[in-house]
């Protein structure tokens, strides 16, 4: 069988079973074939589901034609997570439905914005936290694919942090919707095993593979790292007698299955917001300045090399007055609050501390102001 038939194939074989678009159209895969990344991978077809019905239907299909399946949001990932020889599968034209379960419960499909996620919770007075710089154009799918988090991930941690259910699709095309889960007692299933037995043998293997590393994967968390970008995150999946699925599925970028469905956890608004922006004469100071946040309880955090610095003085006329170009580092503050007294007695607490931390630091600007919207 040519390729091109076995593409026709692919199309006339899902006809009666997807009911979203499917394409192999050259010009769409190359279209998909590129993020934000520097890599270029075409896909040898698009899939554009509706339902999640529409993605079993990919799954099972792509497991009996041994087809690999690329989950993608809105393609914005440096990396080139979104990229494959497979079936690219684009969330974000259709399963874009979110509904509010309550004042802190929301309840997402993959394919929803941020923004327009918390454009809606705003009305609520209530926001999800995690704010990657992508925010206008990035997915949740995305974002609970590669834990996302952003400059307040220092107080409101990451995706994982937020997140208490997820609905998913494994590669045997079973539907799971898991929460926090009880370690189930090992038992032998009758051959075949139904997706519920699938289930429990599963959890069972994954508690006793935390139970044997235990030990390791604690010493690895005590050093102190908050952000971890490669492997699985399983320190604190197990805990007593359950076993926090939705905490390891988050931050996998696919490999352990496809997210479909979450329902997530959200915080208040914050009443009032302060800011400054700290600078350095070396980038090493600002890193151990950075050092001394712990114990303020900063919102946000973010550290600006040279290179940015001079970026920025290049775009605005304001940023050229506001830095010198003998700055080779900045911090960019953020502290939040019920009142406005409450983020100013931060700011000033602060300022005083880093000023005797590093006496040749300069703050150069700051401003306190009812916290905008996210």
């Amino acid at each position: 069988m040519t390729v091109d038939a076995r593409l026709s194939r692919i199309v006339e074989d899902l006809s009666d079973s997807f009911t979203g678009e499917l394409s192999i159209d050259a010009v769409q895969c190359a279209m998909y074939g590129s993020d934000g990344s520097l890599y270029q991978v075409p896909p040898v077809g698009v899939a554009c589901p509706r339902t999640r019905e529409d993605v079993v239907a990919l799954v099972r299909y792509a497991r009996e034609n041994r087809l690999t399946l690329v989950p993608r949001g809105s393609g914005s990932s440096v990396t080139g997570g979104a990229l494959g020889r497979g079936i690219v599968v684009d969330f974000s034209r259709h399963m874009r439905r979110m509904e509010v379960l309550d004042d802190e419960t929301v309840r997402v499909q993959p394919g929803v914005v941020l923004d327009d996620l918390n454009r809606r919770l705003r009305s609520l007075g209530c926001y999800l936290p995690p704010d990657p710089a992508n925010a206008a154009v990035t997915t949740i799918g995305s974002m609970l694919a590669v834990d996302a988090a952003g400059s307040h991930a220092v107080s409101v941690g990451s995706m994982r942090d937020h997140v208490r259910r997820i609905e998913l699709l494994t590669s045997d095309g079973d539907i799971w919707n898991v929460a926090t889960e009880s370690v189930p007692h090992e038992q032998p299933f009758d051959e075949p095993l139904t997706a519920a037995d699938r289930r429990q043998v599963v959890l069972s293997r994954l508690a006793t593979a935390l139970d044997r590393y235990e030990s390791e994967i604690t010493r690895i968390a005590a050093n102190g790292l908050k952000r971890r970008g490669g492997g699985y995150f399983v320190y604190g999946v197990r805990r007593d007698q359950t076993i926090d699925l939705p905490r390891l599925l988050v931050g996998s970028e696919g490999t352990l299955g496809i997210f479909t469905e979450a329902t997530l956890h959200t915080l208040p608004l914050p009443v009032h917001r302060g800011a400054m922006l700290i600078l350095f004469d070396t980038l090493e100071t600002a890193a151990r300045a950075v050092t001394r946040l712990v114990d303020e309880d900063p919102a946000a955090c973010d550290l600006l090399d040279r290179r940015l610095l001079s970026l920025a003085r290049e775009a605005s006329t304001e940023f050229a007055r506001l830095i010198p170009v003998t700055a080779e580092a900045a911090l960019i503050l953020e502290w939040s609050g019920w009142s406005a007294a409450e983020v100013r007695n931060r700011l000033d607490r602060y300022q005083r501390m880093i000023r005797g931390f590093v006496p040749s630091c300069m703050v150069q600007c700051e401003a306190t102001t009812p916290a905008p919207s996210p």
